[in-house]
């Protein structure tokens, strides 16, 4: 491509590991999805105000968590438990490589802020899915239970992207990042900035957003307060990519609002952006 990537399979050939720790996703799922969900997303109704909290803190099933109190087990699990040796990693290093087992959560996102990646296609779209999924994990281990919010009655619907932040779409190139990184601090929503051409709306309360020849699945993965102070948060991974070829990601926001009826915004949006984009910080 013409513009640098940050989120494709094709950069792994070319520089010999991720320009970033972007997640890579190619239609994979994790084995179990079976736990129960501590409370579901209700019906869009007019926001609550703050004296209705304290708000719970809740998460997906996806995240195979079983309690709050049993985060650090989990990020200690073994990745699949029918195959302890985990998930080999890659890292350049002069004319060759090293390798280095992932094992569980703890060890996925330290190897992974190291520079390794998977040996291939297959072993990427592993890494960086559960690289998401550990990271979400691992902030519940912050969580609080939010004294105002003005998400409970936020869902993903058709009406959604008026108010989902533009940066939650995953885009192929750090340009467009950065655009999207604008569009998140002036307000503008997904539905402003993208040309979006079909929406679905899926059974686990996630949605599919077409844009061209870009197709993305959002789903809410926890919500709480994970930045203490006071306000409720969400939780989001954003999945998806090209509808032709294998140019795929998949990415972590943590995403909240101030005030009824606002559009959402990303906290922290620095995170999202390309490493070598500094003219966009």
């Amino acid at each position: 491509m013409a513009v640098h990537t940050r989120r494709n399979s094709c950069e792994i050939g070319v520089a010999g590991r991720p320009r970033s720790i972007a997640r890579i996703w190619l239609a994979f799922a994790p084995k179990v999805l079976a736990l129960a969900f501590l409370a579901t997303l209700g019906p869009a109704g007019p926001a609550l105000a703050a004296e209705d909290g304290p708000y719970p803190v809740w998460w997906s099933g996806e995240l195979e968590l079983e309690s709050l109190d049993r985060v650090d087990r989990r990020l200690r699990r073994d990745l699949w438990l029918d195959f302890p040796d985990g998930l080999k990693l890659y890292k350049k290093q002069g004319d060759g490589h090293v390798t280095a087992q992932a094992q569980n959560c703890e060890s996925l996102i330290r190897l992974s802020e190291e520079g390794y990646y998977g040996g291939g296609s297959p072993d990427i779209s592993v890494q960086y899915y559960l690289l998401s999924v550990c990271q979400a994990v691992a902030l519940l281990g912050q969580a609080e239970p939010a004294r105002v919010s003005y998400l409970r009655d936020f869902v993903l619907n058709m009406d959604a992207v008026n108010y989902l932040p533009a940066m939650v779409n995953i885009y192929a190139s750090c340009t467009f990042v950065c655009r999207a990184f604008y569009a998140n601090k002036g307000g503008v929503p997904l539905a402003k900035f993208d040309e979006i051409e079909r929406l679905k709306i899926t059974d686990k309360n996630g949605l599919i957003v077409w844009t061209g020849a870009w197709r993305i699945e959002m789903r809410f993965v926890a919500r709480g307060d994970f930045t203490s102070d006071g306000l409720d948060d969400l939780l989001l991974l954003s999945s998806g990519g090209a509808t032709e070829g294998t140019m795929g990601g998949a990415e972590l926001y943590l995403l909240t609002r101030d005030e009824p009826g606002a559009v959402l915004r990303v906290i922290d949006p620095e995170k999202h952006l390309c490493p070598e984009d500094t003219g966009c910080r």
